[in-house]
């Protein structure tokens, strides 16, 4: 029953919970709050802020925190911490659920093949092989819900019916072009590539 209440709130996104830190200078007393995210059916990793509280101000203070540098805490923090909390605590899922939600669109796609990103998610490329139309790398510029730009190269074989000629280029660098079909399907809403991608063959 226990393990059972604690899925229950797990699924509401946030709990929070005390906790103290001995190595904490004084304060020891800290406000925990656990946030988490439903993807792909499971948990994802969950991210974990811990707040202090300023004895002078009787306000609070951001003290440690598990949340991706690209997210911007300090920002919201400084916008929403002392206002309302829970302003505060929505503003940041809603921002991990967006990272999240980005990165599990982008897995999910049909036909990659590879998947290449920085943390942030903001430079990615993706390799692509289509039954019919072939192999292809897009390299794409991203926002948290949009993709803003992108380049794609489509692979172009080698042609030959003499077997000694393939083994020759088996070495070689395959030669690229750019795919301008695929290429202008990428830009748009990230939840929607899939449906973009759909119109390739």
């Amino acid at each position: 029953q226990s393990i059972h209440q604690q899925n229950l709130y797990r699924l509401a996104g946030v709990t929070a919970f005390k906790v103290r830190d001995p190595s904490a200078n004084g304060k020891g007393d800290l406000l925990g709050i656990r946030i988490e995210c439903f993807a792909l059916k499971k948990f994802a990793a969950p991210h974990y802020i811990l707040l202090s509280v300023n004895g002078k101000t009787d306000s609070y203070e951001l003290y440690k925190h598990t949340v991706p540098l690209y997210i911007p805490l300090a920002s919201l923090a400084n916008k929403y911490l002392n206002k309302d909390l829970r302003v505060f605590v929505r503003a940041v899922r809603k921002e991990i659920i967006m990272d999240v939600n980005k990165r599990t669109h982008l897995s999910c796609l049909p036909n990659v093949v590879a998947i290449e990103a920085d943390d942030a998610c903001e430079l990615v490329k993706l390799e692509f092989d289509f039954p019919k139309h072939g192999a292809c790398i897009a390299y794409l510029r991203c926002d948290m819900v949009d993709i803003k730009s992108a380049v794609v190269t489509k692979f172009l074989q080698q042609h030959t019916d003499d077997p000694e000629m393939d083994h020759e280029f088996e070495d070689e660098e395959p030669e690229t072009i750019r795919d301008e079909t695929l290429e202008a399907l990428m830009p748009g809403r990230i939840d929607q590539l899939h449906v973009r991608l759909a119109k390739i063959e």
